[in-house]
Parts: structure tokens; C-alpha cells; sequence
């Protein structure tokens, strides 16, 4: 359902895009979902999962996104928001895997997971620097890959971050 708050956010012609992406079923999944999900589909955990990879492919000693379930920590961090908001972000993904809304926004009808690694990047990159929709949805999606995947654990070391302090034996001052 596009509400006033999304026609808002982005425009008519955003909201007419949002509007096609959650009514046009997408393409059937290649695989099984990776576990229990919670707020995102299966085919949504997967898109999500190929944006990962693109936002935090891994290398220098760093594991790839994949391998530290990004979309799946994701889909259970959306449990917490406004079941609005999480709805507006399932159809940011919707938006990056539906051939008909690719064709509307981009002018292109070839679905994200379709694309190769390289394509993919190009695809990021166009959507970082294209209409204020394609900004919009970019910066939130990319936004949630890079903050699962850079507040892991198994990162920190790597950065030289010695991770969040550890409260449980915590006194304040004034009780000493």
C-alpha cells in the first residue's frame, strides 16, 4: 500500500515505481532461503543478499558479506522498526530484481541477480549517482549492507576496533 508518506519520499513517479515493484511478483527463487526469516521474503533475502556481496565483497582478510549472513542479520534487525518503514525497505529491494520496475526507473529490464559481478557494481554505481529515487533507495539500501557487515565481530580486528565496551561489571562513579 503506497501511503502519503511515500509519495512524499519520492515523488509521484517514485511512488508509481514503488507501487509496480509490490505488485509484480518476482521471479521464482534459484535455492532455499538461508534460514528463518522474519520480515523480508525469500526472494527479498536473496536480492538482498547478492547487494550484499557487492557492498562487502571481502578480501584483504576480510570475509565477504555472504559469509557473515548480512541479509539474513538484516531481515532481523527490520523486526524492530515500524512495520511502515519495513514495508517501504522490503520495496527499496523489491525495486532492484522487478524487470518491470527496472524498465520504468532505469530503463532497463535485467534484474539485478541476473547481472554479473562487474554489471552489478555498474548498477550500484548508476543507482548512486542516478534519479533522487535511485539515490534514495541506494543510500538505504547500501546503508544497511555496510552497518551489518562493518558492526560484525569478526570485523573488528581487522580495523583495529577492540569492539564495544563490556558493561556487565560496570559501577558507576557515584557508587564507588
Amino acid at each position: 500500500m503506497i501511503t502519503r508518506r511515500t509519495v512524499l519520499k519520492f515523488g509521484l513517479g517514485g511512488a508509481a515505481a514503488l507501487a509496480v515493484s509490490a505488485a509484480v511478483p518476482l521471479p521464482a527463487l534459484a535455492g532455499p532461503p538461508s534460514g528463518d526469516l522474519q520480515v523480508l521474503s525469500a526472494r527479498e533475502l536473496q536480492v538482498l543478499e547478492a547487494i550484499a556481496e557487492r557492498v562487502a565483497p571481502g578480501g584483504d582478510g576480510f570475509p565477504p558479506a555472504s559469509e557473515l549472513g548480512v541479509a539474513a542479520l538484516i531481515d532481523q534487525t527490520l523486526v524492530q522498526l515500524d512495520p511502515g518503514d519495513a514495508e517501504d525497505l522490503r520495496s527499496a529491494i523489491r525495486l532492484f530484481d522487478s524487470p518491470l520496475t527496472l524498465l520504468l526507473v532505469s530503463g532497463s529490464a535485467r534484474a539485478f541477480t541476473r547481472l554479473s559481478a562487474a554489471e552489478q557494481d555498474a548498477f550500484l554505481e548508476s543507482w548512486r549517482t542516478g534519479s533522487d529515487l535511485q539515490r534514495k533507495v541506494f543510500k538505504a539500501v547500501h546503508g544497511l549492507c555496510a552497518t551489518a557487515y562493518w558492526s560484525n565481530p569478526r570485523i573488528y580486528e581487522g580495523v583495529g576496533y577492540p569492539g564495544p565496551p563490556d558493561f556487565k561489571n560496570f559501577v558507576p562513579a557515584a557508587e564507588q
